[in-house]
């Protein structure tokens, strides 16, 4: 019995030879990634006008939206 390929090898990626329907899953997970990482980014940048400064925590909001970003991995084809 053969078996059959998966149409991904990972949450990610479409497996080689995908049909246009891994590519736009691929795409619609890829932008959710992204919008994750805006909304954590622009949390730690939110701020009042009568609160004081903290860019440790603007630093730490970056540092935590670089990290989601690098679960897309390279974004070239």
């Amino acid at each position: 019995m053969g078996s059959i390929a998966p149409a991904r090898t990972n949450g990610l990626t479409p497996a080689p030879g995908a049909g246009p329907e891994a590519r736009v899953e691929r795409v619609e997970m890829q932008i959710g990634v992204v919008i994750d990482a805006l909304r954590v980014l622009l949390h730690g940048l939110e701020e009042h006008p009568s609160d004081v400064p903290q860019p440790e925590r603007a630093a730490a909001a970056a540092r935590h939206a670089h990290q989601i970003l690098l679960t897309l991995g390279p974004l070239g084809d």
